[in-house]
């Protein structure tokens, strides 16, 4: 992520990931560069590399007089490492004279193993990971940020996770005093979990086969994990009846990571 500047002495920042995909889970290590533009020379204390994560939600009830706003935040991480120079918050005269032009640092992290939700970003609420620089300069700090996509590691080949998933649901359509027999729908699943991008192939009794349903490949993944918030999905196979109540049958599912084979080191 390219961050341009029009205030001196910062001309362009930028964050650049080894990984062009952005996607990590916890245990993995981070690697990039770190790449500085500057229009003239300056001093500072520290370059600091942060890496965060957490989740915010924030909704309200009621209109005018009676509105109430509620928020809630829940932290996961705040790891700093020093790029250059030394940690003191920005107090001091700055030691370090960085001349015009480009600067580049290499930087490599690892992320904390822990049960951490997988990023998202909602209406009401996000799970966001992000690595912001800190520049240190006497009595400043500059910050950049570019968030990166982390994966909860819910394999989707779980052993109970492959156990078959059904629904059914029926009932009887009532018109005046004449009532027909019952109507019946039934939906099948060979497994409940399933992961980005991939297939979903509903099985009706009522002979609805083998029709394909892509799951789009930028879907959030299940949040379970979360104290503040939830993400669930489900299929649902719904019966247009006229006049009447609609008839539907709805199984769970869990969408998860593949199979991962990238190394941590």
């Amino acid at each position: 992520m390219v961050h341009k500047m029009f205030e001196k002495p910062f001309k362009s920042f930028a964050i650049i990931y080894e990984d062009e995909r952005k996607t990590f889970s916890s245990g993995e290590f981070i690697k990039g560069q770190i790449r500085l533009e500057l229009c003239e020379g300056i001093k500072l204390c520290a370059i600091m590399l942060a890496l965060k994560g957490e989740a915010k939600v924030s909704w309200f009830k009621g209109y005018g007089e009676n509105k109430r706003t509620y928020s809630a935040r829940e932290e996961y991480f705040n790891i700093k490492e020093v790029l250059l120079g030394e940690d003191n918050n920005g107090v001091g005269e700055g030691n370090i004279v960085l001349q015009e032009g480009m600067h580049e640092y290499p930087f490599r992290v690892q992320l904390p193993q822990g049960n951490f939700p997988s990023s998202c970003k909602g209406f009401h609420g996000s799970v966001v990971y992000c690595l912001e620089v800190q520049i240190h300069r006497p009595w400043r700090m500059p910050k950049f940020q570019s968030e990166f996509n982390f994966v909860s590691k819910v394999e989707v080949n779980h052993p109970q996770l492959l156990v078959p998933q059904s629904a059914s649901s029926n009932k009887k359509l009532c018109c005046l005093c004449c009532a027909s027999g019952p109507i019946s729908i039934g939906v099948q699943l060979e497994k409940k979990s399933f992961a980005p991008g991939k297939p979903l192939p509903p099985h009706s009794r009522d002979g609805w086969e083998n029709q394909m349903l892509q799951i789009p490949a930028d879907t959030p993944l299940t949040l379970s994990n979360c104290q503040i918030m939830e993400l669930e999905y489900s299929l649902v196979v719904r019966v247009a009846i006229p006049w009447g109540v609609d008839l539907k049958a709805k199984v769970p599912l869990v969408i998860g990571s593949a199979p991962s084979c990238r190394p941590l080191a």
